[in-house]
């Protein structure tokens, strides 16, 4: 079951992610050593970028 970050944000290479409402977006939180981190983290990170910008 994918869950709403998931759908709405997927992550692609080099800590970058996608979102249709927003654009392309980069976080230095991203940690891009592995796939598995990134799929640790994007959330977290893309969670800290969306409370910024509100």
């Amino acid at each position: 079951m994918q869950d709403p970050w998931t759908r709405n944000y997927p992550v692609t290479v080099h800590g970058m992610a996608y979102s249709p409402g927003i654009g392309w977006l980069r976080s230095p939180d991203f940690d891009v050593s592995s796939p598995g981190a990134i799929e640790t983290n994007y959330h977290e990170a893309l969670s800290g970028i969306w409370h910024h910008h509100r």
